[in-house]
């Protein structure tokens, strides 16, 4: 028998922009980077209205040939059958390899948009101009693109990491204060698994926060940007540590699932997943610093869900959370808190998991 190896390596950088009404600076890195002057931009019916015009005379001017994809608004848009539409509407614009799709949106434009670069032509590039702080500070960076079956989240995805970020806090003087609190629980997240200083930092910015003030949003910005980048450039294919990012997650997605994806917003679903995850932490044992009334009071303050709808049963919990993809054969793996900014993964046996929630449930209630 005659056996021969082939080896291929991942190698890939990409910049990510970020600065205050920047726009046309985006659009001239881009215009820069030798990718076919067609292109496409992907967005949704609401960003539509305030942004895709001034994004598309940007490109205009740069001589790019802009063709648009408009879709409606909502989670349930990350789905095969808008997968398939975005791929009529590429065939019709006529995009060739070297065109790049740029998605302009919050998280579900973006990882709809990856998915269908990733897929079409056997991979097109494309750009991420994320018009949300949850976007900002989380899923515009990192490589994770995907789509949702009805009853399972990201099930069918890729890694395929954009040519280009462009963030322009600008964009978030036009959000709602839901919106701004949904992307904060991703930046709160950051300073509970690896930088506590910066979980203190938000603590003590919330007024600016709440009214949006450039500067601060985009040294909050920075910071959650600086520890995403430390742990996907560590784990790019999250085979390892890049799961510590899944803190909160869990059972935030199994939220979302028992909810049908309408009852909660993710950044409301995270919410609430890292509050269960401390509890679950404390009843485990491993909890060395409780800082469960710190997280508390804060979400609270952003208007936030703290407590568990009282209709919602154990059993009905452990068959949504059992549906994610993070479950193996015989357990599910969670990021386990431990100190403010320290965690550690753990694998919690599918037969512990029912009595541990009828405790949680209890503790959240």
């Amino acid at each position: 028998m005659e056996t021969q190896s082939i080896k291929f390596e991942r190698y890939q950088s990409y910049d990510i922009l970020l600065g205050n009404n920047v726009i046309n600076q985006i659009v001239a890195k881009l215009s820069r980077m030798g990718f076919c002057k067609h292109c496409a931009v992907l967005t949704n019916e609401l960003v539509a209205k305030w942004y895709l015009e001034p994004v598309l005379a940007e490109l205009r001017s740069k001589g790019f040939e802009v063709f648009s994809i408009i879709l409606p608004d909502g989670e349930e848009q990350k789905s095969l059958q808008t997968v398939q539409k975005i791929y009529q509407d590429l065939q019709k614009a006529g995009l060739a390899r070297n065109s790049p799709l740029v998605t302009l949106g919050g998280g579900v434009i973006g990882d709809i948009g990856g998915f269908c670069a990733a897929t079409w032509l056997r991979g097109i590039p494309f750009v991420q101009l994320p018009t949300t702080l949850l976007s900002m500070v989380d899923s515009s960076i990192g490589g994770k693109v995907g789509v949702n079956l009805p009853n399972a989240k990201n099930y069918i995805g890729s890694f395929y990491q954009p040519s280009l970020v462009g963030i322009d806090v600008a964009v978030l003087r036009t959000l709602p204060l839901t919106q701004i609190s949904y992307g904060l629980v991703e930046a709160i997240k950051h300073g509970l698994i690896a930088d506590p200083a910066y979980f203190k930092f938000i603590t003590k910015s919330r007024g600016e926060i709440k009214t949006k003030e450039p500067a601060l949003m985009q040294r909050l910005i920075r910071r959650s940007l600086n520890i995403k980048k430390m742990v996907v450039e560590k784990d790019e294919l999250d085979k390892g540590n890049r799961a510590i990012l899944n803190f909160g997650h869990t059972f935030g997605h199994g939220l979302e699932i028992l909810g049908e994806y309408r009852r909660y917003h993710h950044g409301e679903a995270v919410s609430l997943g890292m509050l269960m995850t401390l509890c679950l932490s404390k009843k485990l044992g491993k909890l060395k610093e409780d800082y469960f009334e710190q997280l508390n009071e804060l979400l609270v303050d952003f208007s936030l869900p703290v407590k568990l709808p009282v209709e919602y049963s154990a059993l009905a919990l452990y068959d949504s959370i059992t549906s994610d993809k993070k479950r193996q054969k015989e357990s599910i793996k969670f990021v386990i808190p431990i100190t403010l900014g320290s965690v550690e993964l753990m694998d919690i046996p599918l037969h512990d998991l029912p009595d541990l929630l009828v405790d949680i449930l209890g503790m959240m209630k």
